[in-house]
């Protein structure tokens, strides 16, 4: 039976769980990224299954959650906070929130990658990175900005930042009883798309084409929900035209926003492949 090991530490001041199967030596790695809210240890079953199939994950705290948790993570969903702008209900606030954590948290693997090159269990070469809801957004803007990542995963999210945010603020707009704060707000509005344009990962992605990539969907799942993913899969056919077997889209029928056992071997069973 291959023995399992698990260590903790905070390279960088990050905190994350590193799970290698013993005596690992040189293994393709995979760096996983919780959901808001979540934190590192949301990554062990996949870790685990990785492990076993001679994997590495490396399972960080994602910016202002787990061992460094922010107050504004973790009150957001008791009510409106000071200094938010947009009425409660539309998540806007919070939605904003987790633009500045993906761009935290991408610089955070970032250094991870290069300080983790000295480790000789690791092959930096065959790295891989998955992530769930708010984590996929983070694997989605790493993989569009860094050359490195190998294979990919995201479970129940999708890289449309800001066409989601757009539709989300028109949608809001034209409710009567929050048309009045939406547009007091119009001035912030137009400030934070730009920011979430800048960081919005599509562009990017068609460059990380054709390398492989799986997206999988709840197909009732309202948080992030599957047409936004089901677009961008469409628009990538053309640039996997030569490699179709490295682009999936799989929805899971009856799952809402929560990751299942079978998400997760999806996700082992392309990084067995990929890696």
């Amino acid at each position: 039976m291959k023995k399992i090991i698990l260590e903790q530490d905070a390279p960088n001041g990050v905190p994350l769980i590193v799970c290698a199967p013993e005596g690992a030596d040189y293994l393709p790695v995979v760096f996983y990224i919780h959901g808001f809210g979540g934190d590192k240890r949301g990554g062990l079953e996949l870790a685990y299954n990785l492990a076993e199939r001679d994997i590495i994950t490396i399972s960080v705290d994602a910016a202002m959650h787990g061992g460094r948790l922010d107050y504004r993570v973790a009150t957001t969903w008791t009510g409106s906070q000071k200094g938010d702008i947009y009425p409660f209900e539309t998540g806007f606030d919070r939605f904003s929130l987790i633009m500045k954590i993906i761009s935290e948290t991408v610089q955070d693997i970032t250094r991870l990658r290069e300080f983790f090159r000295q480790d000789k269990r690791m092959d930096m070469d065959r790295m891989g990175i998955c992530g769930t809801s708010m984590g996929g957004f983070i694997a989605y803007c790493f993989a569009a900005q860094d050359s490195n990542v190998k294979a990919m995963a995201t479970l129940i999210s999708f890289p449309t930042l800001l066409q989601r945010w757009q539709d989300g603020i028109l949608e809001a707009s034209l409710q009567p009883a929050m048309a009045e704060q939406m547009t007091a707000a119009s001035t912030e509005t137009e400030a934070r798309t730009k920011e979430i344009a800048a960081l919005d990962p599509l562009e990017g992605l068609k460059t990380y084409a054709p390398k492989p990539l799986l997206m999988v969907c709840g197909d009732l799942d309202t948080d992030t929900h599957k047409s936004y993913s089901l677009r961008f899969y469409e628009q990538l056919k053309t640039f996997y035209a030569d490699h179709p077997q490295n682009l999936q889209y799989k929805v899971h029928p009856n799952a809402v926003h929560r990751v299942t056992s079978a998400m997760v071997n999806d996700a082992v069973d392309w990084f067995g492949h990929q890696l």
